[in-house]
């Protein structure tokens, strides 16, 4: 597989199908109306909000997830698909929207039609608007009445299939943007919190909150973990305790998420410890460890809206998270489960029979180039400097050593010689030098390029200071 790279994109030949792809590195934008039904009651501070994205077809799950949930605040983004059909103003629905609703903020982010530039809503997207407002009337009559919806409309079909996929992540942050609480927990829709997690995101838990140094953990830069599991469709009643967890895993009707097929992704819990202690216990970030983790809104980095269809898409945000040197911290007792569900269409096009091996490549490269830019902004944020040679530094004892010598002499041993570029001094890590080449320098996407050249003069001037 060869890689040609341009200014914001990325051909890459494909064996399998012996094809060039073009991979473009921007994210598409969407029409979204932000907070397009508010909480019926009011949010308090120290409560969690649980962030879920969902589709049409998922509102069922949606309408589960929030009653296991109770009173809890949530705030979930959902998915309008493009319905090409007549169009009307789409003032003519909003005026009649949920009462509670309170102020809507409709938000244009789109490149499509002049008649969407105008600001109307497709005569099916109107019905499809409905029938959420009833889902969030009929949980406000159950007592649910913490959940804010926002909304993010589907874009007309173009000739780029990659365009036209779910775009997951660009959901994840408009529910994120919508959540009003400090701690936000990340979670799918499909999955449903246990009793004591729901009181534990509740006013209900604030005491327990206190007491499990919740808050104290999240503010030293911790992450939580919600140890995750599947349990077989024909479970009658889903778990409620760890003890009736316990008992499914053993009679082989549930088992930690994905640790069958895909153990990389949840492994690093370590669920048999979990089912044997009752304090929280710190497990190490591994590559393609995707918990679902609590933590607080602010230091969240926000997901890839690159990442689009089934693939890395939060692989690709806990690599990020796990890039800022927190910790990830297993909470004890308390979990969520979902249910065995047939495999979505993006699943398909990925794995399943009729696969389109281009979109496989295509993640791949996206994922590589990907974690070269956290790199890259890594390094930026540590402020390297660049030494001109010749450099003198003193070290530990007081003694003066000449750096260019120093770096040479490591270089030797470590590095291509026939390989230059500019020297990298991170203060951070001890006498530690860092070398980017020439050939990574130029071979990263031109965001990536664009940092590090910019990381390149902060430290040529810094140097001629």
């Amino acid at each position: 597989m060869s890689i040609l790279t341009g200014n914001d994109m990325i051909h890459t030949y494909c064996a399998s199908c012996h094809s060039l792809i073009l991979i473009e590195h921007v994210a598409c934008t969407y029409r979204t109306i932000a907070h397009f039904l508010r909480p019926v009651d009011d949010v308090e501070g120290e409560e969690v909000t649980l962030v879920t994205q969902a589709s049409m077809d998922r509102l069922p799950r949606l309408e589960e997830q929030a009653l296991a949930l109770g009173n809890a605040p949530l705030s979930v983004a959902i998915y309008v698909p493009f319905f090409p059909a007549p169009s009307r103003a789409a003032c003519r629905f909003l005026s009649i929207s949920h009462a509670n609703a309170g102020p809507t903020n409709f938000v244009m982010h789109t490149n499509s039609c002049s008649k969407c530039r105008e600001g109307v809503i497709r005569e099916e997207e109107e019905e499809a608007l409905k029938n959420i407002s009833r889902l969030h009337d009929a949980l406000a009559a159950k007592g649910v009445r913490r959940v804010a919806i926002s909304l993010l409309f589907g874009n007309p079909p173009t000739d780029r299939e990659y365009d036209n996929m779910y775009p997951i992540n660009n959901l994840r942050n408009l529910a994120l943007d919508a959540a009003q609480t400090r701690l936000v927990f990340l979670v799918d829709v499909d999955f449903l919190p246990s009793p004591q997690l729901a009181m534990l995101c509740s006013a209900s838990g604030k005491a327990m909150q206190s007491s499990g140094a919740l808050d104290e953990m999240c503010e030293r830069g911790a992450v939580l973990v919600v140890p995750a599991f599947e349990v077989q469709y024909d479970v009658d009643e889903m778990p409620k305790c760890r003890k009736d967890l316990k008992l499914l895993c053993e009679q082989c009707r549930a088992e930690g998420f994905h640790v069958s097929n895909f153990p990389k992704g949840h492994m690093p819990t370590a669920f048999d410890r979990w089912f044997d202690t009752d304090a929280p216990y710190t497990v190490e970030y591994q590559e393609m460890y995707e918990p679902y983790i609590i933590a607080c809104k602010d230091r969240v980095p926000r997901y890839d809206e690159r990442f689009r269809g089934y693939g890395m898409n939060k692989v690709s945000h806990l690599y990020e998270v796990a890039s800022t040197g927190v910790e990830f911290v297993v909470m004890p007792e308390v979990f969520i489960a979902a249910r065995e569900h047939q495999r979505s269409h993006s699943y398909q096009r990925v794995f399943g029979e009729d696969r389109d091996p281009e979109h496989a490549v295509r993640i791949a490269v996206l994922w590589t180039s990907f974690k070269r830019q956290v790199e890259d902004r890594r390094m930026h944020f540590d402020k390297p400097r660049m030494l001109s040679p010749p450099q003198y530094l003193a070290n530990e004892k007081g003694a003066v050593t000449d750096v260019r010598k120093e770096m040479m002499k490591d270089h030797s041993k470590t590095q291509d010689p026939s390989c230059k570029g500019p020297w990298l001094f991170h203060p951070a890590k001890t006498r530690k030098v860092v070398r980017l080449s020439r050939r990574n320098k130029w071979s990263a996407s031109a965001v990536a390029r664009t940092e590090v050249k910019r990381s390149y003069n902060a430290g040529k001037a810094e140097c001629h200071q």
